[in-house]
């Protein structure tokens, strides 16, 4: 089952860490993302990657469809 998470952008690596002990190391994570192209001085082009979501993101484990779980 699919959940949205909403979670500090600071915090994700101990998101990742506290989600892995409690459902387990099985899980997916997505979080969709545009790249946009900008253009400065002398055709100089730089990317970057912006999140639609800002700070929400998919998570997916079969076991969230417990509802002990949530």
């Amino acid at each position: 089952m699919w959940a949205i998470i909403k979670i500090n952008k600071k915090k994700l690596g101990s998101f990742k860490q506290d989600f892995s002990k409690y459902l387990g190391s099985d899980f997916k994570i997505y979080t969709p993302k545009i790249k946009i192209r900008n253009f400065k001085q002398n055709n100089l082009k730089i990317f970057k990657e912006i999140p639609i979501l800002g700070d929400y993101m998919f998570c997916f484990h079969s076991s969230l469809s417990a509802p002990n779980k949530l």
